[in-house]
């Protein structure tokens, strides 16, 4: 698993490339908890190259959604694979994190507060 992370005024983006398991799982972990710390009001996480998530790769995201909102931050993620949008499909969580078909699409969704 490799991340990539790209900051601007308002926003932090984060590309995941690779395999998020349960060992990955603790660097999304530590970047989150890093990211929260900052004043960016908005995380978009970009999936291009993301080839696997497990359950620990998604609750790695999902323990820290509460302290997003909590701080008005919004998250939002955008690009993913087919195979992987239907895990957030089929276990509802594209009802939890908006999911966008591009980084455009992604920052306009963030503008438009339906994120989070």
């Amino acid at each position: 698993m490799q991340l990539s992370t790209r900051i601007d005024t308002d926003s932090c983006f984060i590309s995941l490339e690779g395999d998020l398991d349960a060992s990955s799982s603790i660097l999304v972990d530590k970047l989150l908890e890093d990211i929260l710390k900052r004043e960016q009001k908005f995380i978009l996480v970009n999936f291009t190259l993301l080839t696997y998530i497990s359950a620990a790769g998604i609750g790695a995201f999902i323990y820290h959604i509460r302290r997003m909102r909590e701080q008005d931050k919004s998250i939002v993620f955008y690009s993913m694979s087919p195979s992987i949008r239907n895990i957030f499909a089929v276990t509802g969580l594209e009802e939890v994190i908006p999911i966008a078909s591009s980084e455009e699409d992604a920052r306009l969704l963030c503008r438009q507060k339906t994120c989070n």
